[in-house]
Parts: structure tokens; sequence; C-alpha cells
């Protein structure tokens, strides 16, 4: 069964293309993934400018209901754009504390 020769070097131009193709597509996407992640990096980094991301002044007490709270009360005043601490930390609810999994 002979082969056509031109349509052996059709395929394979065409395949050279294909493989060029995915080859500059894998090097776009890497390049935006990384430009990507550098603009999340920045971002989130915490703070900007001369901006301070460490909480300054007040103590912090605990109450009878297990919350901490802060007696510096400019935490809650401030809206600029740095990330805030949460203003109560979770706490173990009041559960039996067994699981039944699937069971009837």
């Amino acid at each position: 069964m002979p082969s056509d020769p031109g349509a052996a070097a059709q395929r394979d131009a065409g395949l050279r293309r294909v493989s060029r193709l995915t080859r500059w597509l894998l090097a776009w996407a890497l390049a935006l993934t990384a430009g990507f992640s550098a603009i999340a990096a920045r971002g989130f980094s915490g703070g900007s400018g001369g901006q301070s991301t460490g909480q300054t002044g007040g103590t912090a007490t605990t109450g009878a209901s297990g919350q901490t709270s802060n007696s510096d009360s400019s935490d809650s005043s401030d809206s600029g754009s740095a990330l805030q601490a949460p203003s109560n930390s979770p706490s173990a609810s009041g559960g039996s504390g067994s699981v039944t999994s699937g069971g009837s």
C-alpha cells in the first residue's frame, strides 16, 4: 500500500505547527499565572506603604463568655484597606461530641 509523500509532508507540517502553538500557549499560560500570582501576593501582603499591620495599644481580656475583647476601640473604627483581626475567636460548641455516620 503506497502512501502519498505529499500527504505525509502536509501531516508532518501540521503536527509541527500544532506543537509550536502548544508550546507558545503553555509559555503564555505560565507567564500569566506568574503575573497573577505576583499581583495577588502584593495585594494580600497585609499592608501597603507606611501602614503597620501590628496592633498597638489596648489590652485583651477574656470575659465570662470565653470571648476575648480588646479595650482599645480604635480597631473597629478603622476603615483602611489593611486586613483586620476577627473581633472574637472561635469557641467549642456545647454539643454531645458523639457522631453517627450512616446509621439508621
